[in-house]
């Protein structure tokens, strides 16, 4: 089964007023709201961190993100040959966090020419 969709990467100040903004929903828990992963109407998908968290929330979303394409397409993970699962989540890792260092690399080129 083939699944097409974008996964698109949200950084805002606050994750809450992000998925409204998008008029999205996210049904886990607000302890923390560092980051979320939500699914829009057209199935696409959105990672969506505040601007002053870490690559390693960046990445943490990224698995979210894999794993909720593999639900839309009802593909599981079996543990014991995990190789595409695994390139999969590497590959978008990848792809989001140059997005994201782009992200403040262009900030810091604007902060620069003032």
């Amino acid at each position: 089964m083939w699944y097409e969709c974008s996964v698109t990467l949200v950084i805002c100040d606050d994750v809450k007023e992000g998925l409204k903004g998008l008029d999205l929903h996210w049904s886990g828990e607000e302890e923390s709201w560092e980051g979320c992963t939500a699914i829009g109407d057209n199935g696409d998908i959105y990672c969506i961190v505040r601007e002053d968290v870490k690559r390693l929330t960046v990445l943490h979303e990224c698995i979210h993100a894999i794993n909720k394409i593999r639900f839309l397409v009802y593909s599981e993970v079996d543990l014991e040959k995990d190789e595409t699962y695994v390139r999969e989540v590497s590959w978008l890792q990848n792809t989001i966090l140059d997005m994201w260092e782009n992200y403040f690399n262009q900030l810091a080129l604007k902060e620069s020419q003032k």
